[in-house]
């Protein structure tokens, strides 16, 4: 399902709360072409897009994501997306 992502508690305090910004690194596969995967900064909005051109390989894509006011990212999708990893390689403060 969609979700937001608390990357203060998951990076166990290295991205501060109110992060205004990450720069980030994803891989995922979707069993299914044509399907999508958003990171945004809340779940009601479209975000960097990734699409699964070719069933079961695995995508790799990196951007900037605006944060939420707590400094939270999230992952939407359109379709099961599996082995999704997300590494955080820059951060911008407010």
């Amino acid at each position: 399902s969609d979700t937001a992502i608390n990357l203060e508690s998951q990076s166990s305090g290295r991205i501060p709360k109110g992060a205004k910004a990450v720069h980030y690194t994803a891989y995922g596969k979707c069993a299914t072409a044509e399907k999508w995967i958003s990171i945004s900064k809340s779940t009601s909005d479209y975000g960097s897009f990734v699409y699964s051109q070719v069933a079961s390989k695995l995508l790799g894509w990196g951007d900037f994501v605006s944060c939420d006011s707590n400094g939270n990212i999230a992952v939407r999708r359109n379709d099961t997306f599996s082995e999704v990893t997300i590494k955080v390689d820059a951060v911008t403060l407010r």
